[in-house]
């Protein structure tokens, strides 16, 4: 019984799921994207741009980027062993 549980709970999931590997991954491309497009028109709109929207710019750019990454590594992954 106990193994059927453990089964169930982390055991591995069919190929469908690989799916949702490239829906994050797409996610996470838009939202880059989006954060690149917004501090262009900030360059071109803004007279001064706060530091702190830079810095905050940035460090989402980062997070998506390794989000992006980390996903799209195991939609691959998915992909290939199942």
């Amino acid at each position: 019984m106990m193994e059927n549980i453990h089964n169930t709970l982390f055991g591995p999931l069919s190929k469908d799921y690989c799916f949702l590997f490239y829906v994050f991954m797409v996610i996470n491309f838009i939202a880059i994207a989006l954060v690149f497009a917004a501090i262009v028109g900030e360059i071109f709109l803004m007279k001064k741009i706060p530091v702190q929207l830079i810095v905050s710019e940035m460090g989402f750019i980062a997070l998506s980027l390794v989000a992006y990454l980390q996903n799209r590594i195991l939609h691959t992954m998915c992909v290939q062993v199942n």
